[in-house]
């Protein structure tokens, strides 16, 4: 549930450059990275994981992997769109996947 509600917010931020077109696309991608992770950390904290490490250190410890996220995602998204001719969906598509898939273990061994 909490992962669906991310994957939305993440596309409606990610599909931004085609309502307002001065947002670059790999801007967009790296902005709905790091906002749908604030919203999942949130709920992956109070939720799911039920952390027991202090919200301060996790809190800590997941800016830098959404940060990474980002950063990564954007350079991802940009070089599919503009290099490869992807579509912006498609391309954020897979980003989004590509982060699922790296993040999860990342966040349930170093961050909670």
């Amino acid at each position: 549930m909490i992962g669906g509600i991310t994957f939305l917010l993440f596309l409606a931020i990610s599909s931004a450059p085609k309502v307002f077109f001065t947002i670059p696309y790999g801007l967009a991608s790296a902005l709905a990275i790091f906002l749908s992770g604030l919203f999942n950390f949130s709920a992956q904290y109070i939720f799911t994981f039920r952390s027991e490490r202090p919200l301060k250190a996790t809190a800590f410890r997941y800016l830098l992997l959404v940060g990474f996220n980002s950063i990564c995602a954007g350079f991802l998204a940009d070089y599919l769109i503009h290099t490869q001719g992807w579509g912006s969906v498609m391309a954020n598509v897979l980003c989004a996947f590509t982060i699922t898939i790296f993040s999860y273990p990342v966040m349930r061994i170093f961050v909670m």
